[in-house]
């Protein structure tokens, strides 16, 4: 009978509803839940006023739920900035392993971005005007044409591998 799920809020306010005319073993035959649980909402409503559940023990988060969005978000917008940077224009108090494992969370992870070829306004131009000169031949013209491989240079591009 055992859930081992916590009840929402809709859960507790049907049990305050039942508990008029109820008594908590038939509450917990109606819900499917385990009677200790029912009578235990029913007794933290008649001691406190409230259903909710109280602050459970541990170590808080080092990120609240904002920060981690803003950490999310700042990411994905800028992808390229690095990680400490981040940390420091959202002015975060956590360390760059705590930042790492909230992005991780959502499959965020950084990685070396994919090499493109350089291509100035003039190639891509160039490009166009070919697609266009070609677009007319049919798929037995392409069939009889070879293309051999291109070897691709950059100038004026950074040497070193981006990681984004």
């Amino acid at each position: 009978m055992s859930h081992r799920t916590e009840l929402t809020f809709q859960d507790k306010g049907k049990i305050l509803a039942y508990m008029e005319n109820f008594n908590p073993a038939q509450i917990a035959r109606k819900m499917g839940r385990d009677p200790t649980t029912i009578r235990r909402i029913i007794d933290r409503y008649k001691k406190t006023g409230k259903t909710k559940n109280l602050p459970r023990s541990g170590r808080p988060p080092a990120l609240n739920n904002n920060e981690k969005n803003a950490l999310i978000n700042k990411v994905t917008q800028d992808r390229c900035e690095p990680l400490h940077e981040v940390i420091n224009t959202l002015d975060l108090n956590c360390s760059l392993t705590t930042a790492k494992r909230a992005l991780h969370s959502v499959g965020i992870y950084s990685h070396v971005a994919a090499k493109k070829p350089f291509i100035s306004e003039k190639h891509a131009l160039a490009r166009i005007s070919w697609c266009e000169k070609y677009k007319e031949k049919t798929a037995y013209d392409w069939a009889q044409v070879i293309f051999s491989d291109e070897s691709s240079v950059e100038i004026g591009k950074q040497s070193r591998q981006i990681r984004v």
